[in-house]
């Protein structure tokens, strides 16, 4: 006799192993990135410019798309137990199955969030992210009537204190970032895409509008992605993000830099990128045959006291940004809102 239903808690449990897995395939991109980077000071000849230019990229490529492969599978999973719990939820519990305390949160946010109406609600909206949630995907319909999506994508997952391999390899761990700051596809940026892009097409509106906004990681996540352009992204809104180098022009979309001036990690990047990383980036940008065309619309929005500590989202310094970007007279500004009005001045769908 065919089963029919599903066991939740154990498909949760094979989608989380499957997402580990992928973190796992992550962790070995990254260890064979350090080994590779070492080859030329005991390699040298055609055969090893080739195996650090051409090998290592294909097979990174490969073991990158698989390892985004087998975390969209658990992805998958995980949103058809959330389904099934929703619909246990809403019908009553199984006989015989444990109850549920609502919808659980997952990495990939399902949920609609009230329409922004100020650039801070949006970093309001990031306050509020739990756990290893990774984006929330919101239809909203304009003034004029349009159809468009706004994408809110998380900053990195985990506690910096905490010197675990599996912390620090974790899907959107701390590792990612660098990768995603040489704007490397990652595990993070695929699930970023397949989100949207199920999304859009559940909706039958493949080619509607989207805004990715990002904070820390989600940021430079969210240029990576819409440098791909896999969506029509046209927007690209970040708090606290470095700048990614684009090898497409971030697919033609406006991309806009909120950067307080006492913020630790755009300082720092700044720092590494001016004094100890330009011969490492240069070469990698070399390698991947990047620039960094000039056909999108870049705006940068800085202020505050100087310093270390304004990082954090869930401190004020942003809150403070946001509200000064939003009553600046500056022409640049002002179009750059006038750019994002289209997806924050409107109605949410639920």
């Amino acid at each position: 006799m065919a089963r029919l239903g599903m066991e939740v808690e154990r498909v949760e449990a094979a989608a989380r192993s499957l997402q580990a897995r992928a973190s796992e395939i992550d962790g070995l991109v990254g260890r064979i990135d350090a080994i590779v980077s070492r080859v030329p000071g005991v390699w040298e000849g055609p055969e090893a410019q080739r195996f650090v230019r051409e090998w290592w990229p294909t097979q990174r490529r490969a073991l990158v798309a698989a390892s985004s492969r087998v975390a969209g599978l658990g992805l998958a999973a995980l949103k058809n137990a959330n389904e099934q719990r929703d619909a246990s939820n809403t019908s009553g519990a199984s006989p015989g199955k444990r109850p549920t305390d609502g919808p659980k949160k997952l990495g990939i946010g399902s949920r609609e969030r009230p329409l922004a109406e100020h650039t801070r609600d949006l970093v309001d909206e990031f306050k509020h992210f739990e756990g290893d949630e990774l984006v929330r995907i919101s239809e909203v319909v304009g003034p004029d009537g349009e159809h468009r999506y706004v994408v809110l994508i998380s900053g990195t997952h985990g506690d910096i204190d905490d010197i675990s391999v599996k912390n620090y390899f974790q899907t959107h761990g701390w590792f990612n970032n660098l990768p995603a700051s040489f704007n490397l596809p990652t595990t993070s940026s695929g699930l970023v895409e397949l989100a949207i892009q199920e999304r859009l097409k559940a909706d039958g509106r493949e080619n509607a509008e989207v805004m990715l906004v990002g904070y820390s990681q989600g940021g430079m996540i969210a240029q990576t992605v819409a440098d791909r352009h896999h969506s029509n992204i046209t927007e690209v809104l970040t708090f606290g993000s470095p700048p990614v180098p684009a090898a497409h022009g971030y697919g033609g979309a406006n991309v806009t830099r909120l950067e307080h001036s006492g913020d630790e990690v755009i300082n720092g990047t700044e720092i590494a990128r001016g004094y100890v990383l330009p011969p490492v980036r240069n070469a990698a940008l070399h390698l991947l045959s990047m620039d960094n065309p000039s056909n999108a619309d870049i705006t940068t929005f800085s202020g505050g006291t100087p310093g270390f500590f304004a990082h954090d989202i869930k401190k004020t310094d942003y809150d403070w940004l946001s509200d000064r970007y939003d009553e600046s007279s500056d022409p640049e500004i002002v179009r750059a809102r006038e750019r994002q009005d289209r997806f924050l001045n409107g109605r949410a769908l639920e």
